[in-house]
Order: C-alpha cells, then structure tokens, then sequence
C-alpha cells in the first residue's frame, strides 16, 4: 500500500472515532442525576429563572432531542455558549487551549528528552548500579501520585529555595498575544525577559507532568533496546568491526526506537489528561483548570462537550502523525 493511501484511510477512520467520542461523552454527561439549571443559576435563584434557563438550553426536551440539535449545531461549527461564562465554548477554547498545549508538548518534549537517552544507558551498562537506579527511578514515576509529586516540587524549589515560581505563566506583563504560547509570542515579540520569566513557570508543572512518562519511555526504551541488541544483525555489524557507538546508534537505535514512537502518541494524550490535576496544583490558566473551575462544579454541558471534543481531536492527530512516522520508518506497516 502506498503511504498517500494509507494516510487517507487512516484520514477516513476519524469520522467513526469522533462520532462515538462525542455520542458517549454526551449521554455519559446528561445521565449525571444533578439539575444542571440550578448548577448554573445558583442556589438562590427564583423558580421562574430556573424555568427560562431550562427553555434557553433545552433541558425541558427528551436527551435523544437534545443530542439531535446538539449534532445538528456542532455540524455548523457551533459549540455552543457556556451558561457559566456566558461566552461560546468556542471563544473559551481558542482563550484556554494554547496554555494547556504549550505545557503539554514542554512535558513530552522533557519526557522524550531524558527518557530515550536514559532507557539507552541503562541498556547499554545493564545490570549496572547506574541500571538498578534508573530503574527505581522509573518505578517511583509509575507509583507517585501527580499532584503529590508537584506540591513537594513547590514545597522545595519555592517555598525552601526561593529559585522558581509556581502559581501561573508569567510574574510581569505578558508580550502580545498572537499565538497564545506564551514562550512562542515572546519570541515573535523579541521579549527575552518574558521569554526567561515564562519558562520559569514551565519548569516545575512541566516536569511535574512529564514524570510519569519519562518513567515509561525510560522502561520501554531499555527493554526495546535490550531486544534489539541481541538480534542476528546487530551481531554481524560488531563483527565487521564498527565502533560501538555506530552500532548502537545507527543500527540498535533505529529499530528499538519504534515503539517509544508509536507510544508517544498515547503519551501525548495521557500527559492531555494529566494537565487537569498539574493545573489545579499550579494554577496554571489553561484548560484543565478551566474545565475543573467552570465546567465541571457548574455542569456546563457544552464546555464539558467542547473541551471533550477538542481534547480527542488532538489526540487523533497526534496519533496519526506518529502511525505515519511510524509507516515511513518500517513500510511493512502499510500491509497491514
């Protein structure tokens, strides 16, 4: 199969996922036993506001006529207003997401970073007590609960050290927004004090969300490694005389490097997930804070909808770019 067919099949297989995602966050969200109207009005609104919050958003209308006009405004690009922030979910993503995106791909980018080349030295000098440390190393980033783990890292390198800060994106004034990244706009805008002051407030909830993946890629690297390292080709290359090094790298690392790869992906969603709680602890702005102060303590149906959707968008794209990496380093993924 060539790569273009295969990119349009797997082009074609966001339809059914995307339908699904929104069919079952839907109904999930509406079979809450809660009153949505008195969420959003208050606990000391009049019974006759109740009544036009419920005819404004349809509550008074059977779920399937709900999720019929639901689908019918989503597929003219409408999301929706927000009964919380009386503003549309759309307005609230475009404001939220670039926060949330920009601390999610520092993560990754962390994880990636130390992960892969920790997973390497581990397999390289195995059984080594540099091996049994990175390996402890690992289980603690599987086993620490992430909001634990961010509250001892304010605790030290804040409260204690007096060197980072922790509540935001920025202590002075932020350069013009263009993208939203606030490390990007104060490139764009020449900024350097923004530039340093805004990956100051990136170090700690960026490592704090990254931990837990850095310990997976740092297990999956080593034990791929380890399985390539044994293989008959691997063998052949030393044999005729190339340097460890050229080995390891250009041969061993190819081929183990796969699966971290096609895990990323997953990675990248689950780092989209852990935001939520990495946001609430250091008050970052983006949209897991949003989605826990606005969404889900009011029941915003349609912030619950958009930031569900959105969220699963992401995620599919990432996927596919990794499957397309993924077919471009070994062709024989296309058959498949």
């Amino acid at each position: 199969m060539k790569l273009r067919d295969y990119i349009i099949r797997r082009i074609f297989l966001f339809i059914p996922v995307m339908f699904g995602l929104v069919t079952g966050t839907f109904f999930l969200a509406h079979v809450i036993p809660a009153d949505a109207a008195r969420a959003w009005a208050g606990p000391f609104a009049f019974q006759e506001q109740l009544e036009q919050i419920r005819i404004t958003y349809g509550l008074n209308d059977p779920l399937h006529i709900q999720y019929l006009n639901y689908m019918s405004r989503l597929l003219h690009g409408d999301l929706g207003t927000s009964p919380v922030t009386m503003r549309p979910v759309a307005v609230d993503l475009i404001t939220y997401f670039p926060r949330t995106i920009e601390l999610t791909i520092a993560a990754l980018t962390v994880a990636l970073a130390l992960g892969i080349p920790l997973g390497i030295l581990t397999a390289v000098y195995r059984n080594s007590k540099g091996d049994h440390i990175s390996r402890l190393f690992a289980l603690a980033g599987l086993a620490m609960p992430i909001f634990w783990l961010g509250i001892i890292l304010q605790l030290i390198f804040y409260h204690h050290l007096d060197l980072l800060p922790v509540i935001g994106i920025v202590d002075g004034v932020r350069p013009p927004v263009v993208t939203g990244l606030i490390t990007l706009d104060s490139i764009i805008a020449g900024d350097i004090h923004s530039l340093i002051d805004g990956l100051k407030h990136l170090i700690l909830p960026g490592f704090t969300l990254s931990y837990p993946s850095m310990a997976v890629i740092t297990r999956l690297t080593r034990s791929s490694m380890l399985e390539v390292v044994g293989q008959d080709y691997i063998r052949t290359a030393r044999a005729k005389g190339l340097t460890e090094r050229v080995v390891m790298f250009r041969h061993a690392l190819r081929n183990a490097i796969i699966p971290t790869l096609t895990a990323s992906g997953y990675i990248f969603g689950a780092l989209l997930g852990g935001a939520v709680l990495v946001e609430s602890v250091f008050i970052w702005p983006g949209l897991g804070l949003y989605i826990v102060h606005t969404a889900l303590r009011s029941l915003d149906y349609p912030a619950i909808m958009g930031v569900t959707l959105l969220a699963g968008f992401i995620y599919s794209i990432v996927n596919l770019l990794v499957d397309v990496s993924y077919a471009i380093i070994d062709p024989r993924i296309r058959l498949g």
